[in-house]
């Protein structure tokens, strides 16, 4: 049977390897690369289950140790960083797929408090740090590794490879062959006006499944295509719960009504927001947050009770401007969403939606 080639699912595994705990494993020095299948054993041998970020990530690295289709690929420059001071939550590899052809992995959203307060500022702030620092690493990259590439990344990942490829050098928009977003925000179109937006859009792809909803914040000027999810709601996010075929997504028709509620709803409650009212937003709801000392969420929903507490405690603390101001956005955005309650919307269907 012929090898079938470079497709949309590679695309997809590659996007997820950058979550991966392979810390120390792949090194950071773009000059030390290491085979796929030497940098799972590795990981197999070293990594415990509260390593992985996600839950099938480690089912994925099992697979790939005996995957050939993906053993003899070689990586390096693997970075994990969070930075408090600038709100910024950033993750890459560079996976060499053959002499001269790389694929960029960008890392979405971990657990941390930080990287979540990041996702929320793009409501207010462009671009955030990981935008920026995402473009300051594919210029060290490109430098070191020349040849050509291809960008992606699973949720803000795959944000963040779409703004690098708007926004770098035309020496390094002409060597990128692909961006693949898998179910990441777009980029509102005042911001791309500024951009080289237009000279890379037929080389970038939007998957987002049938309900989906990160996919669909602020919009998408690329091409996207819909795809069956076995799962509902929320929970689509997960690139597990995509279906497939041989070497591709299944497709849908179209986006749904759940993903239309949330799209709209979101929109609308923005929209009534100033720019500073959206700063206060944030900025009040993660210092809640931030208030029980925990860093991730998974440290929230342990000791929901204690936290819970923490949280209701430091709110009444506040003064009464800002508790009013947090509580009256709340309420509005309840009052949107009942509003927009899925059996008074019709899906919502993006320009170019399937290809």
């Amino acid at each position: 049977m012929d090898k079938i080639p470079f497709c949309e699912l590679d695309a997809a595994v590659l996007t997820r390897l950058s979550y991966l705990p392979l810390d120390v494993i792949v090194s950071a020095d773009l000059t030390k690369k290491i085979t796929l299948l030497e940098a799972t054993e590795r990981a197999l041998a070293a990594k415990k289950p509260s390593d992985y970020i996600w839950k099938g990530d480690d089912r994925l690295l099992r697979i790939l140790s005996t995957c050939k289709r993906f053993q003899d690929l070689k990586l390096c420059g693997f970075v994990n960083s969070i930075d408090e001071t600038t709100t910024m939550q950033f993750g890459a590899v560079i996976i060499e797929l053959e002499e001269g052809l790389h694929f960029l992995s960008y890392r979405g959203t971990d657990k941390s408090l930080i990287g979540w307060q990041e996702d929320f500022n793009l409501f207010y702030e462009f671009p955030v740090p990981s935008q920026t620092e995402a473009l300051r690493y594919f210029e060290t990259a490109y430098t070191a590794l020349g040849g050509e590439w291809m960008l992606g990344g699973h949720s803000k990942g795959g944000t963040v490879a779409i703004y690098t490829a708007s926004f770098c050098s035309e020496a390094l928009r002409k060597c990128i062959r692909a961006v693949y977003n898998m179910d990441g925000p777009g980029i509102e179109p005042k911001y791309l006006a500024d951009s080289a937006f237009e000279q890379v859009r037929e080389r970038i792809v939007t998957y987002m499944p049938q309900s989906s909803v990160i996919g669909k914040m602020f919009g998408h000027e690329d091409k996207c295509v819909v795809v069956q999810s076995v799962e509902h709601n929320l929970w689509q996010h997960d690139l597990y719960t995509w279906n497939v075929t041989r070497d591709k997504f299944i497709r849908m028709p179209d986006t749904n009504k759940t993903s239309a509620f949330f799209d709209q709803t979101l929109t609308s409650f923005v929209a009534e927001m100033t720019h500073e009212e959206r700063k206060q937003l944030v900025e009040g709801l993660f210092d809640l947050l931030k208030s029980t000392e925990h860093e991730t969420f998974d440290e929230l929903a342990e000791k929901w009770l204690q936290s819970g507490g923490k949280i209701l405690k430091s709110f009444t603390r506040l003064d009464g401007k800002t508790r009013a101001m947090i509580g009256g956005k709340l309420f509005l955005f309840l009052k949107k969403a009942g509003g927009n309650l899925p059996d008074r919307i019709k899906p919502t269907k993006d320009k170019n939606q399937n290809i």
